[in-house]
C-alpha cells in the first residue's frame, strides 16, 4: 500500500517526464479556470463566446494528462513502475477516447439524476415527502455505486480500450467480486484522496481567489501539482486493487 504513494519518484526518467506531465496539467487546469470565470452563473446571467472557447479549448487541452495517466494505467498493468515517454499523438487520441467513454457514464447518471429530480419534485408539490426522501436515498445509493465502481471502469477501459468500459456493470462486479477486500482497501484510500483534495482546492481556492490574475496563476499551479500527484497515486491504486 506504501508504494502506492512513493514510487512515482522511483522511476528512472522520473523528473523529465513527470515534469511534461505537470505542464500538461497546468495547461488544462488553467483553461478550465478560465472557462469558470466566463461561466453565465458567475456573469451573473450573461452567455460570453468566450466561455464556449474556453470549453472546447479545455476538452482538447485535457486529452492529454488523460491519455497519459491511461497509458501510465496500461505501464503499471504491463508489470513496470517507470512512467511512459511522451508520443503526444496516440496520447492525445487515447485521451479523446479515455474522455468520450468517461462521457457516457456521465450522461447516463445526470440522465438518471434528472429523472430522480423529476420524481421528487412531483412528491414534494403533492406533499409525499417520504417518498421524496426515498428519491434522495435512492440517490445517494446511485452516486455511491458509481464511486465504488469507478476504478475498475479506469481498470477495464485500460485493459480493453472499450468504449462502454464505465458502463458495462456486469463485467465490472465480476472484476470485483474476484477481489472484494483488496478492492474495497482501496476505494476507502482513493476515497480519502478525494476528500483531501477537495478540501485542498476549497483552502487554495480561498487563498489565491482576491489575487486577481496572479492568483489565478498561483491557485492553477498550486492545484496542478496535487493533481498530478493523485493522479500519479490513483492509477497505481486502480492496478493494485484488480488482479486477475
Amino acid at each position: 500500500m506504501k508504494d502506492c504513494f512513493t514510487y512515482m519518484f522511483k522511476s528512472k526518467n522520473s523528473a523529465i517526464n513527470l515534469g511534461i506531465f505537470y505542464i500538461l496539467i497546468f495547461a488544462a487546469v488553467l483553461v478550465g479556470n478560465l472557462a469558470a470565470m466566463y461561466n453565465p452563473i458567475n456573469m451573473f446571467g450573461e452567455l460570453s463566446p468566450l466561455f464556449f472557447v474556453f470549453i472546447i479549448l479545455d476538452i482538447i487541452l485535457l486529452a492529454f494528462p488523460c491519455g497519459y495517466a491511461m497509458s501510465f494505467i496500461k505501464n503499471i498493468n504491463s508489470g513496470s513502475n517507470n512512467l511512459p515517454e511522451f508520443e503526444y499523438k496516440n496520447i492525445f487520441f487515447l485521451g479523446i477516447k479515455t474522455l468520450f467513454s468517461f462521457a457516457i457514464l456521465a450522461v447516463l447518471v445526470c440522465l438518471i439524476f434528472y429523472i430522480l429530480g423529476l420524481c421528487s419534485n412531483f412528491f414534494v408539490k403533492n406533499n409525499l415527502t417520504s417518498f421524496a426522501f426515498i428519491i434522495a436515498a435512492i440517490s445517494f445509493l446511485i452516486s455511491m455505486i458509481v464511486s465504488f465502481m469507478l476504478a475498475a471502469g479506469f481498470y477495464k477501459f485500460a485493459k480493453t480500450g472499450s468504449l462502454l468500459s464505465f458502463i458495462n456493470y456486469p463485467e465490472l462486479a465480476k472484476l470485483i467480486d474476484k477481489n472484494v477486500g483488496n478492492y474495497f482497501k482501496y476505494f476507502i484510500i482513493y476515497i480519502i484522496l478525494i476528500a483531501i483534495t477537495l478540501i485542498a482546492k476549497s483552502t487554495l481556492f480561498n487563498i489565491f481567489s482576491f489575487m486577481g490574475y496572479f492568483g489565478l496563476i498561483l491557485y492553477t499551479a498550486s492545484l496542478s501539482l496535487i493533481f498530478l500527484y493523485t493522479t500519479l497515486v490513483f492509477a497505481k491504486i486502480v492496478t493494485k486493487s484488480i488482479i486477475e
